[in-house]
């Protein structure tokens, strides 16, 4: 669905270079280059972003720590518990969260190796549908019966027409 949505979005600029008389292979490759030049400034936007957090860590760490142990002398005195029965709470806690912890792990590796499988086949899959554009919209014609080729026709423009605002809109709103 990625790949429909991504070409969906590419087709414009496809059909843009396309029309300035350069191959359809090159012009599918451009747009994708495009859009991973796109995506790529995102992501370096978005990694900066973390590193910066990452280097702020040890001061944020040092600050929950002096409130933490705000929060237990507040605890001791408001609540009458003892730093010993918080600490058995606090050690309680930590145990549960150590016995989930290899499906924290196995989680982590499943949508990490998920997002790779989505960055390898996600361009590829996008092109195809670029390229074999004319060949789907056959196909959907012949799936479906003559009685509704017009309702096809109607989704196909429609759906055009939806993409071209979407496009016009990136640009002028």
């Amino acid at each position: 669905m990625f790949a429909a949505l991504l070409s969906a979005l590419l087709l414009p600029l496809t059909s843009y270079l396309a029309s300035k008389n350069i191959n359809r292979v090159v012009a599918i490759f451009s747009s994708l280059i495009i859009a991973a030049m796109f995506i790529g400034s995102i992501i370096y936007f978005f990694s900066t972003q973390i590193a910066r957090f990452v280097d702020d860590i040890p001061a944020i760490q040092q600050n929950l720590e002096d409130h933490f142990i705000q929060f237990q002398v507040w605890l001791k005195e408001k609540l009458h518990v003892s730093f010993s029965k918080q600490n058995e709470y606090i050690n309680t806690a930590t145990n549960k969260l150590k016995a989930s912890g290899t499906g924290y792990i196995t989680n982590t590796f499943y949508t990490i190796t998920e997002i790779l499988m989505l960055t390898i086949l996600l361009p590829i899959y996008s092109f195809l549908i670029l390229y074999y554009r004319d060949l789907i919209k056959r196909f959907l014609y012949a799936v479906f019966l003559r009685e509704h080729k017009e309702k096809v026709t109607a989704v196909i423009s429609g759906s055009k027409k939806m993409i071209n605002r979407i496009s016009a809109c990136k640009y002028y709103c």
